[in-house]
């Protein structure tokens, strides 16, 4: 009797250890082209997610970034082959939502509520077809636009900060050059409105001069004009330029460049300007 059962035993123990040899162990992750989980896109979109919001600080990053099984990293959850939900609450994400994260397109519920996140919310999250998505409790913001607005609220499961981002009205910055008698000029332009762009020149001891006033429409903000054009010797000198509507300045700024010892002769304002007239700032802004 004690043989018949020793050798049960001894069956059952060895039945045993095939069948955990038999499992297939996961691997170390080494790049998501080596997952076959999921696709490649949603791998990276992951990656990213991990490495913008402090992955290896997170409360609980088990799996993540250490096996190449992404469907078993904490708060992932997988169907058919595609990541389906994301539930990281709470868990000590910091930094900002990448834009990659618009790339889960089968995504149905993301929780990323009670973290330290801040900034703006990915434009191309419109892409995902949300039923769940909280968000509240971070310092995170909505982009104003109508269409993302609509895609939020057009999610059934919604529990978001309420703050709408602050869009700059404008953006106007100066940079200035001066080398062999030539004047370089390069400016980063940008209004949401329609708007005047103002150029004055100050000649220290003399006083500051108008250069141009010119109406604008809405500009995209990344025009940036490059002007390059002789210019006498006066010197150091500086430029204010500014945008206005009619409730007054929207945005401004300030900067000096030498132009080396003036001449003996001192040149009126009217000279002054003569060098801007033929520059063709507007052209330039057109074409951008």
């Amino acid at each position: 009797m004690r043989l018949r059962t020793s050798v049960i035993l001894g069956l059952a123990i060895l039945i045993g250890l095939v069948a955990f040899s038999g499992q297939t162990q996961a691997a170390a992750f080494t790049s998501c082209s080596e997952v076959s989980e999921i696709p490649t896109l949603e791998c990276e979109a992951l990656v990213a997610l991990y490495n913008a919001t402090d992955g290896p600080n997170w409360t609980n990053n088990s799996g993540w970034l250490e096996t190449d099984t992404p469907c078993s990293w904490h708060g992932v959850t997988c169907g058919a082959g595609y990541v389906k939900r994301l539930r990281l609450r709470n868990n000590a994400l910091s930094g900002s939502i990448p834009a990659e994260l618009g790339n889960l397109s089968n995504l149905t519920a993301l929780e990323l509520d009670h973290n330290e996140l801040s900034g703006p919310l990915p434009q191309n999250l419109t892409n995902l077809n949300l039923t769940k998505f909280w968000f509240n409790d971070t310092a995170l913001c909505e982009p104003p636009d109508a269409s993302f607005q609509a895609w939020l609220a057009s999610i059934p499961n919604l529990q978001s900060t309420g703050v709408v981002c602050i869009t700059p009205p404008c953006t106007l910055k100066l940079g200035l050059g001066y080398a062999d008698g030539t004047l370089t000029m390069d400016f980063e332009l940008g209004t949401l409105e329609p708007t005047t762009w103002d150029l004055w020149i100050v000649i220290p001891g003399t006083g500051i001069f108008p250069i141009w006033s010119l109406s604008l429409l809405v500009v995209d903000p990344s025009v940036l004009p490059s002007l390059a054009f002789p210019f006498p010797s006066i010197g150091t000198i500086g430029f204010l330029t500014a945008l206005s509507t009619s409730e007054g300045i929207t945005c401004s700024d300030w900067a000096t460049v030498d132009t080396g010892a003036p001449s003996s002769s001192t040149l009126a304002p009217e000279e002054l300007r003569k060098p801007f007239e033929n520059v063709g700032v507007k052209q330039i802004i057109s074409d951008n």
